[in-house]
């Protein structure tokens, strides 16, 4: 599987919505994540999917910091009608996997627009 790295930043404003995020202002972390995301699993009716990102960072940081860069993880589709099929959804509770606040599991929870 790949991996990609993406550049952490947290939002200072709170306009919008998930699917207009992009449009808030944002600050940088002054670090960056390489992500992989281990295999997904879908509930019995395929309208919901859970998969892990492994997640290790540029240097130690703290459950805050990363936190504050969870809306990386956050989709929501912009249709102006039901049933078009996109997933929603997002990050939750991560856990911190190394002592050293480099690795980190973070559960994502998704669920079909029907």
């Amino acid at each position: 599987m790949s991996t990609q790295t993406v550049h952490a930043y947290k939002k200072l404003t709170n306009r919008y919505n998930a699917a207009w995020a992009h449009l808030d202002e944002e600050e940088s972390l002054d670090f960056s994540m390489e992500v992989f995301y281990g295999k997904t699993r879908y509930d019995s009716d395929g309208e919901r999917k859970k998969v892990v990102a492994h997640v290790t960072v540029s240097r130690p940081i703290t459950r805050e910091e990363l936190v504050q860069s969870l809306h990386y993880f956050t989709t929501q589709c912009r249709c102006e009608h039901d049933c078009c099929g996109h997933w929603n959804g997002g990050a939750s509770s991560p856990r911190q996997v190394t002592k050293d606040g480099i690795r980190w599991a973070i559960p994502l929870h998704y669920a079909m627009n029907v």
